[in-house]
């Protein structure tokens, strides 16, 4: 979603909504923790921040349109996929799941992927973890997983990059050789997975 002559700019720990035809600020506030990192997606804009101290990192959850902060917790995403509901993030072999509107922890379950790890997809409402060898299906509500095919006329597990329906870039951008990427102006996220590094042998899944 586009809104012209809008632009969202950080200054130490504020951030500010403005509009560069009246220049003049719609909204700003003050975050109280270091800012470094913003992304927004649609009517909501992902803040990453840290402590003045340098100690501790942080993700704020704002609503694009007043400022509003919904959440901060102290913790930063490294892969993330986002519904009406909730907030997925998925790191090595481990996903969690969000209340998108409280920040608070709806499930954390283990994928069951051994020898690589997956990666995460939603399509037609369904949320799928893949990797070469296998797809599941998530169920959104208690995190239980069930082995599935591929959806109609997909071959998710030939596919290397996906932009999934909330025209977020999930799965595009491989993690530096740190292992960590933050969501940062840059984009969101990254494929944590790092490629399918146990499709050699050994009965990877």
């Amino acid at each position: 979603m586009k809104t012209k002559n809008n632009i969202l700019l950080a200054e130490k720990t504020k951030l500010s909504r403005f509009d560069t035809f009246t220049s003049k600020i719609i909204w700003a506030v003050d975050l109280e923790k270091m800012i470094t990192g913003i992304t927004r997606i649609d009517h909501l804009v992902f803040v990453t921040n840290i402590s003045k101290w340098g100690v501790g990192q942080y993700t704020s959850l704002l609503k694009f349109d007043t400022g509003e902060i919904l959440w901060t917790i102290k913790k930063v995403f490294t892969s993330i996929l986002i519904t009406d509901q909730y907030v997925f993030s998925l790191k090595g072999s481990k996903l969690e799941a969000l209340s998108l509107k409280t920040g608070k922890e709806h499930f954390i379950i283990s994928t069951t992927f051994k020898w690589t790890a997956p990666k995460l997809a939603l399509i037609g409402e369904k949320l799928y973890l893949y990797s070469k060898k296998k797809v599941v299906e998530v169920n959104q509500k208690n995190g239980q997983l069930m082995e599935v095919e591929s959806p109609k006329g997909l071959d998710i597990q030939s596919i290397t990059i996906l932009v999934d329906e909330f025209q977020m870039n999930i799965n595009t951008m491989s993690t530096p050789d740190s292992g960590v990427y933050f969501i940062d102006d840059s984009g969101l996220g990254g494929d944590a997975s790092g490629g399918d590094g146990g499709d050699g042998g050994g009965g990877g899944e």
